[in-house]
C-alpha cells in the first residue's frame, strides 16, 4: 500500500494530478505533508515555540511503567522541564526530560548504536552513567539537544537498579521521539505579567554582570529563554533561572521588591544561589510558586560569592514582574 501512495506521490510532483485506477488520489496537503515527513527534524519543526513548550506533553508515563518503573507519583510541571518521581527494585527514582541546550557533543557523551531514530535524530548517552543516575541527549538537526534522565535518589543506590534507569531513560527517549513526529507537543499559554514571558537574559545588563564577577561571556547555548548563563575561564560563573518552584522559606529577605531566599550551596564558599518569589502558580494560590534564581560559582575562595548573588538579585529582581 506504502508503494502505491509513494506511486501517486510521485505522479502529482511530475504534474499528473488525476486519479490512477488502484491507488488513492493525493491531495496537496498530504503531499506536502509527506514531504515535510522526509526532512530532517529541527527542534523548531518538533516544538514549535521553544520558549513556551510543556515538557510534560513529552513524558509518556506508560512507557517508563513497562521499562520497569513503578508508584510514579504526579509530574511536576516547570518552565524547563517535566519531572515524576517512581521506584525501581524498592529504588526511589526522578525522571526528568527538558533543559534544551545548544550543545550536542563533547567527551561526556556519545552515540548510542542501538537506537536508529529517523529524520536525522541522533541519541547519545552520557558516558558518565552508572547506578546513580542514566542520562540521554535527543540532538535535534539544528544542533540543539533535549536531555533526559533517570535518578536514583535513594540513600545507598543499590548496583541491580543501574540498568533499569537506562532502561527508562532510553523509553521516555523513544516516548518523546514519537510525540515530536505526531506533532503531539503541547505548550504553555503564559497570562500576560507572568515569569514565563520574561527573558532570563534580560534581567542583567553586561556591566551589571562584569561589575560584580569581571568580564565573563553570555554563552548562546540556551535556546529556551527561561535560562541564561555568563561565565569565563577562570571558573566564575552566573546562571539566571526562571521557573516553578516551592518558594522561600521563613528567613526570606526583601531584595529588589520580591521575598528572597539567599543560601550558600557549598562549605568552601564559593557557590551561592538566591531564590525569589514572583507569584503563586497557578494563579489559583496552589502550593507552587513562579520564581527567579540566580546561582553565582567565584574562583576566587576569598571573594563574597553571596554578598555577590544579593547584589546580582538586588540589579535583577526589580526587572521582573511585581509579586
Amino acid at each position: 500500500m506504502r508503494r502505491l501512495w509513494v506511486a501517486a506521490a510521485a505522479l502529482l510532483l511530475t504534474g499528473c494530478a488525476g486519479t490512477v485506477s488502484g491507488t488513492a488520489s493525493v491531495s496537496s496537503q498530504d503531499l506536502q505533508q509527506y514531504q515535510q515527513n522526509q526532512q530532517p527534524l529541527t527542534s523548531q519543526h518538533a516544538f514549535g515555540d521553544v520558549t513556551t513548550i510543556d515538557y510534560c506533553s513529552l513524558l509518556d508515563l506508560d512507557r517508563v511503567e513497562t521499562a520497569g518503573g513503578v508508584g510514579l507519583g504526579d509530574q511536576h510541571q516547570g518552565f524547563n522541564n517535566c519531572q515524576v518521581t517512581g521506584k525501581v527494585y524498592g529504588q526511589d527514582i526522578t525522571v526528568t526530560v527538558g533543559y534544551l541546550s545548544g550543545q550536542v557533543s563533547g567527551p561526556d557523551r556519545a552515540t548510542d548504536p542501538e537506537k536508529k531514530l529517523p529524520r536525522g535524530l541522533v541519541a547519545q548517552r552520557a558516558t558518565s552513567n552508572d547506578n546513580k543516575g542514566c542520562t540521554y541527549y535527543l540532538n535535534f538537526a539544528d544542533s540543539v539537544s533535549l536531555t533526559i534522565y533517570v535518578d536514583n535518589v535513594s540513600s545507598y543506590p543499590s548496583t541491580s537498579a543501574g540498568q533499569s534507569l537506562c532502561a527508562i531513560s532510553g523509553a521516555v527517549l523513544d516516548g518523546v521521539v514519537a510525540k515530536v513526529s505526531a506533532n503531539a507537543v503541547g505548550h504553555f499559554k503564559f497570562a500576560p505579567g507572568s515569569l514565563g514571558t520574561v527573558d532570563a537574559c534580560s534581567l542583567l545588563t553586561e556591566d551589571d554582570v562584569n561589575g560584580q564577577l569581571g568580564a565573563l561571556s553570555r554563552t548562546p547555548s540556551m535556546p529556551s529563554k527561561h535560562r541564561c548563563r555568563w561565565k569565563d575561564t577562570a571558573g566564575n560563573q552566573l546562571d539566571v533561572v526562571l521557573d516553578v518552584g516551592d518558594g522561600t522559606g521563613s528567613t526570606a529577605e526583601q531584595i529588589g521588591g520580591h521575598a528572597t531566599d539567599v543560601s550558600p550551596i557549598d562549605e568552601a564558599g564559593r557557590e551561592c544561589m538566591a531564590t525569589g518569589v514572583v507569584a503563586p502558580y497557578p494563579d489559583d494560590g496552589a502550593d507552587q510558586f513562579q520564581q527567579a534564581m540566580i546561582y553565582v560559582t567565584v574562583a576566587d575562595a576569598a571573594k563574597d560569592s553571596c554578598g555577590v548573588t544579593r547584589a546580582l538579585a538586588g540589579l535583577a529582581w526589580p526587572r521582573l514582574p511585581a509579586s
